[in-house]
């Protein structure tokens, strides 16, 4: 039955597009001018492409905290393609730190440690790291000497333009290191594979490792010194960090044990003019940015222009509604079945 499901869906779809053919209906054109040529004509094009690469790791789509998702699929915006969110909830909810106990869905599966290929929560964060390499691949593809000439962008944009690959390379490694860390294997693309042209293939678990780990590498030399750069972009200290993880664990993603090569990289961010920030709860309030001399590599977000219900107010602002809910059923009377866990 399936088999024949799908030669009739075929069918029809040939013979709707043979039909839609013959109208020229086929005959279509984009309905704005966001097109590659247009969107990277300028270095302030380039500029743009750069935030929004950023701030796929803190925005979920184009109008504010909800509406114009960049993921949908009949995925949750604020709860199930927001990456700090979903990222936390993989690290966090399968162990005992951390507890949510709402009927959300398939939350309490997490805690459960029952989670299957079917859950909402698992796309979501599954499809927003692929989503970001996608991005990061074409603002690569487009980022050649040969487009930046044939397009005239000035020697100086160019050579920031350039710089700024490098930073892009470390997001995409970064990215692909969550997909290493959450799933094993992973979706693999690159800025060789142009979108359309074929199906990805799929990297296995120590292939990735390899590949993260040359492309970190790779970039170190092109990346801004330590604290040389506008706060939130990445510079050495954030590749180092990233290496000193990788190599932590490498035990678990090879079968290889890494520990001196993470001491190494250890020692050059420890090495690094990091310093602690004064008043350890500070550095997680709204004006954390005061204390950038902590930080190796923030997602920057703010309650103006940067608005995601995935963020950390999501961390700081559950457990406060939480308590007010059992205070208000405690007065009632009523069992919320509702944990606290600091």
């Amino acid at each position: 039955m399936k088999h024949k499901s799908l030669k009739y869906f075929a069918g029809v779809l040939i013979a709707a597009i043979v039909a839609s053919s013959c109208a020229k209906k086929l005959d279509l054109f984009p309905t704005n001018d966001l097109t590659p040529e247009t969107a990277f004509s300028t270095a302030s094009g380039y500029k743009a492409v750069l935030a929004k690469i950023y701030g796929t790791l803190a925005i979920t789509g184009n109008s504010g905290p909800a509406g114009n998702p960049d993921i949908s699929g009949g995925l949750d915006e604020g709860s199930q393609v927001a990456f700090i969110r979903m990222f936390f909830n993989c690290q966090e909810l399968p162990t005992d730190e951390a507890v949510v106990a709402w009927n959300d869905q398939t939350i309490k599966d997490f805690h459960n440690l029952k989670w299957t290929s079917a859950d909402p929560f698992l796309k979501g964060i599954y499809a927003r790291p692929i989503y970001n390499i996608t991005l990061i691949n074409e603002y690569m593809r487009e980022s050649t000497d040969a487009k930046l000439a044939a397009r005239g962008i000035s020697a100086a944009d160019a050579a920031e333009i350039k710089k700024s690959v490098a930073e892009v390379r470390f997001l995409r490694a970064f990215n692909y290191w969550v997909m290493m860390d959450l799933f094993g294997k992973s979706t693999f693309i690159t800025e060789d594979d142009l979108v359309g042209t074929g199906l990805p293939r799929e990297i296995k678990r120590a292939e990735l490792f390899a590949y993260i780990e040359k492309e970190l590498k790779a970039i170190d030399g092109d990346l801004a010194p330590v604290k040389t750069i506008e706060y939130g972009r990445v510079d050495q200290g954030a590749a180092w960090a990233l290496l000193a993880r990788l190599y932590l664990n490498a035990g678990t993603y090879t079968g290889t044990t890494r520990y001196t090569d993470a001491v190494t990289y250890a020692k050059k961010v420890i090495g690094a003019p990091y310093s602690l920030y004064t008043g350890y709860p500070r550095v997680f309030m709204a004006d954390n940015d005061k204390a950038k001399d902590e930080f190796m590599f923030a997602i920057n977000c703010d309650g103006l222009r940067t608005q995601a219900y995935g963020n950390t107010t999501f961390l700081c602002m559950q457990p406060v509604v939480m308590k007010e809910l059992n205070m208000v059923w405690a007065v009632a009377g009523m069992d919320t079945g509702l944990q606290l866990h600091s």
